[in-house]
C-alpha cells in the first residue's frame, strides 16, 4: 500500500475578522481532503461551532454525531445526532475574550470527487472556552447526502472567525 502523500492545496491565514471562509475551485486530482484550522471565534461569550457546508448548498442535506468530552463544570461527556442540518458542525473553537487560545479542528473529507457516493467526513478537535479554564475534545462523523463531486467549501461559525485564525486545504494523492 502506498504512503498517503499530503499536498497543501490553499491556506489562508486571517489579517482581520471575518464573517466565513470559501476555498472554491477545488482540483478532483486527489483521493480524499483533509482541512486543517486553527479558530477563534469573534464571539465573545462562549465557544461556536464551526460547520461545513459544499459546493453552496444550504438545504438541510446534512447530517451528523458527535461527542465531547469536558474538564470542569456541568459538561462532563455527550453526545448526539442531529439531522437534516443546513451544514456539518466539525468542532467548537474558542470564544475571542478571556482567552488566547486558538482552536484547533482537523477534519478528513473521504472520496470528495466520487460522483456514486454521498460524502462523509471525520473531525476531531479540541479548545478552551471563555476564561481558558475549561478545555473540551470533540469528535464528529458528518454526511452530505449529495452525490456530486466537492469542488467548493464554506466555513463557517455563528459570528465569524477572529484575525489570526488559519486555514489550510490538502489533497491526498494517494490512499
Amino acid at each position: 500500500m502506498p504512503t498517503p502523500t499530503y499536498s497543501p492545496i490553499v491556506t489562508q491565514t486571517l489579517s482581520s475578522d471575518t464573517t466565513s471562509i470559501t476555498f472554491s475551485s477545488i482540483p478532483s486530482t486527489y483521493v480524499d481532503l483533509v482541512l486543517v484550522m486553527s479558530a477563534q471565534s469573534t464571539r465573545t461569550d462562549y465557544d461556536s461551532p464551526a460547520w461545513l457546508q459544499f459546493n453552496s448548498d444550504t438545504g438541510t442535506n446534512y447530517s451528523y454525531t458527535y461527542i465531547y468530552s469536558g474538564s470542569v463544570g456541568t459538561i462532563g461527556v455527550g453526545g448526539s445526532r442531529v439531522a437534516n442540518d443546513t451544514g456539518i458542525t466539525v468542532g467548537y473553537i474558542a470564544a475571542a475574550s478571556g482567552s488566547s487560545q486558538f482552536s484547533p479542528v482537523i477534519t478528513n473529507i473521504q472520496s470528495y470527487g466520487n460522483a456514486s457516493i454521498y460524502k462523509g467526513c471525520i473531525s476531531r478537535g479540541n479548545e478552551a472556552i471563555t476564561s481558558g479554564t475549561f478545555y473540551g475534545v470533540s469528535a464528529f462523523a458528518g454526511l452530505w447526502r449529495n452525490t456530486a463531486a466537492i469542488n467548493t467549501i464554506k466555513i463557517n461559525t455563528i459570528t465569524g472567525f477572529k484575525s489570526g485564525s488559519s486555514f489550510t486545504l490538502y489533497g491526498i494523492k494517494g490512499a
